[in-house]
């Protein structure tokens, strides 16, 4: 099965909220900053999260990660090239993710203190991993499947940070 890497950069810059490097460190993609919403979801998402929409231009491709206004969990949707491909439900105080990419259920495995993050087919085989960058606040290592899709990958890793208030 064969892998890419990347690297995303959260709260990038002055203006940016996600900036998204290939694995030679070149810059693929990145998505504006919203500031009010960004704010309120951070502290007060987990009671009633502020929807947002973050769209980013990848290898020529559109990819697009919006949050629906929810009481108590988190939802967000993934689109590639304005085709929805996956969706991702998280129980705030209930431990339960739902990741669901076209009609395929996927399993979240959280890492300790939120540093690291594995999308799973099954029990055994990891399709995206999200790895926090040792000495950087912001910066997370993607692997991803090739087979899984690297848009769908990326999408899915801006939705998990998002939804942990990263």
């Amino acid at each position: 099965m064969d892998k890419s890497i990347f690297y995303l950069t959260i709260n990038a810059r002055r203006g940016e909220r996600f900036t998204v490097n290939d694995g030679d460190g070149k810059k693929v993609g990145s998505s504006p900053s919203r500031f009010w919403p960004s704010l309120w979801n951070t502290f007060l998402g987990w009671l009633i999260a502020v929807p947002t929409s973050d769209e980013l231009t990848i290898m020529d491709n559109v990819l697009l990660v919006e949050s629906k206004l929810r009481f108590m969990d988190t939802k967000y949707r993934i689109v590639v090239n304005h085709q929805p491909v996956a969706l991702l439900t998280s129980k705030n105080f209930r431990g339960s993710d739902l990741i669901n990419v076209k009609n395929k259920r996927y399993a979240l495995k959280k890492g300790l203190g939120d540093t690291h993050f594995t999308v799973l087919a099954d029990a055994q085989t990891p399709v995206v991993t999200i790895q926090k960058q040792l000495g950087t606040a912001d910066k997370y290592q993607l692997t991803i499947s090739t087979d899984f899709g690297i848009l769908t990958g990326i999408g899915l890793a801006i939705a998990i940070l998002a939804g942990q208030g990263k």
